[in-house]
């Protein structure tokens, strides 16, 4: 094969922040190899334009591209967002075989049901279930568990779980596998202040009240406002010991930021109005919408 035919992709990420999903190498380039649970396993050097077709010659810098790790792009929607942030269609759904909610055995963001998990927490499940969300990792009910005793995770408001306390305590990496993880506060964020709110006719929603019903599903439906794509989150409601509440008129999306000694950062909305980077009670199950 000839140099020509290389693309460098999909097991390779470039370390330089800012990168698109695609994008043409330079003349030195230093690449990460990452393990399987996503933390960072060893920097490569590459001249790429000491490398050279002997038939066209052409440097293998002028051809090379470096691709984010791969992930089926039917999963993600790309936003445009300054930050390059992917985010996922759908909820993590662990019943089903994509890992995702699943309508008709399609990855759909238009459906209620989802798994849930407390913050922290990277067992999801169903809020009928026995065990409902326990063990708590980050704390119990009480403010006096561990730890809300802050004696144990003397994180400062606004720390990631992947960043403060590894990736194992990821939901999403944990349960879907790198390079997906729980998003941070500050994207929440960055997407709600980049986005619009639209109905199912494209409609720009103006009144306080955001929720709109697609394909029989309430929730939010943001529109970029750089590349007109769409995004799409149900009132999924929260898992409460073993119930769920709030189902078609709640939605409640853990980040993996944390807040306080008893809080995390969430984006919450329902018909009197949106908070993209809210906070609430660590030890409830939530839903999950991972990014990349």
């Amino acid at each position: 094969m000839a140099v020509s035919d290389i693309i460098l992709k999909n097991s390779l990420k470039n370390t330089q922040s800012g990168l698109p999903a695609a994008t043409t190498a330079g003349k030195t380039q230093t690449l990460m190899l990452f393990n399987q649970d996503g933390t960072p396993a060893n920097k490569i050097p590459l001249s790429t334009d000491a490398v050279i077709d002997l038939k066209t010659g052409q440097k293998l810098s002028d051809i090379i591209e470096y691709n984010k790790p791969y992930v089926d792009s039917d999963l993600f929607v790309d936003m445009g967002l300054p930050s390059g942030v992917l985010w996922a269609k759908a909820n993590i759904n662990i019943t089903t075989d994509s890992g995702f909610t699943e309508v008709n055995g399609e990855v759909s963001p238009f459906a209620y049901d989802c798994s849930f998990c407390s913050w922290g927490n990277t067992d999801m499940h169903n809020p009928t279930s026995a065990e409902s969300f326990a063990p708590y990792n980050w704390g119990g009910i009480n403010e006096t568990d561990p730890p809300y005793d802050g004696q144990v995770y003397g994180s400062t408001p606004g720390a990631a779980l992947t960043a403060s306390f590894g990736p194992s305590y990821d939901a999403a990496r944990a349960n879907l596998g790198a390079p997906w993880r729980m998003p941070t506060s500050a994207e929440f964020g960055e997407l709600f202040s980049n986005s619009e709110y639209v109905d199912a006719d494209g409609n720009v929603v103006t009144t306080t009240n955001k929720l709109v019903t697609v394909n029989s599903i309430k929730g939010l439906r943001l529109r970029s406002k750089i590349n007109g794509n769409i995004l799409f989150f149900a009132c999924s409601g929260y898992g409460n010991g073993t119930s769920r509440n709030g189902r078609g008129s709640n939605g409640y999306y853990w980040s993996s930021s944390f807040n306080s000694a008893r809080n995390a950062r969430i984006l919450n909305f329902n018909g009197s109005g949106v908070n993209p980077q809210n906070n609430n009670i660590r030890y409830v199950g939530r839903a999950v919408r991972p990014v990349q």
